[in-house]
Order: structure tokens, then sequence, then C-alpha cells
């Protein structure tokens, strides 16, 4: 997973400074509208996971009992959703139960 991210922040960098040089400020404004979005929630804390060459390229994201992923899109310099409550995106929990693959535990959340 560390090699993925490393090869997408290395790709998102030279995209980035090719198209522009878009900076992580204007990048964060992205993300931080998308998971706003993607989330249905207004409380949202974003914090920087990785940065490659200067750049920002994942953030973890929590708000309102979730917990995910973004790593930037090197084409198209947004952010997609890798991972959700600790799951890949794109099967949930209970389709990794089905198929007999690890779940991991619901996010704790201290009230």
């Amino acid at each position: 997973m560390r090699r993925i991210l490393q090869g997408l922040g290395t790709i998102a960098c030279a995209c980035v400074l090719a198209c522009g040089g878009a900076s992580n400020d204007s990048l964060r404004a992205k993300l931080d509208s998308r998971a706003r979005f993607d989330l249905g929630c207004s409380d949202i804390q974003l914090a920087p996971l990785e940065e490659t060459n200067g750049y920002i390229v994942s953030y973890g994201v929590t708000g309102c009992g979730r917990r995910v992923t973004y790593v930037i899109n090197a084409t198209t310099e947004s952010w997609v959703m890798n991972v959700a409550d600790g799951q890949p995106t794109g099967q949930s929990p209970e389709e990794r139960q089905r198929r007999g693959q690890p779940v991991a535990p619901p996010p704790h959340h201290p009230r």
C-alpha cells in the first residue's frame, strides 16, 4: 500500500508541477469540499498523511462518526476516496465478511 501511495505521490507531484503549480492550499480546499459531500458532514477534520516533493498526496478525513482516506488523482488533480471506515472502498464490511475476508472493527467514537 505504501509503495502505491509513494508512486501516486510522485505522479501527482509531476502533474501538479506540470499543470500550473496547484498549491497545497488549493488542493486541500478541493478535498475539504469533496469530503464534506462524500460524508454528508459539515464537521470534518483533515490530517495530512503523506507528502512527496513538498506536496501532500494523501489525507485522512474524520467526521460524523466516519473515517476515510483520500489520495490525489494525478491526471485530474482531484481527490479519490481510497479507504472508508477501515475498509477499501468498493467493498462493504458485509461483502468482505461474505467473502471470508478480514473485516476491521467499527471505529470507536467516544461520546
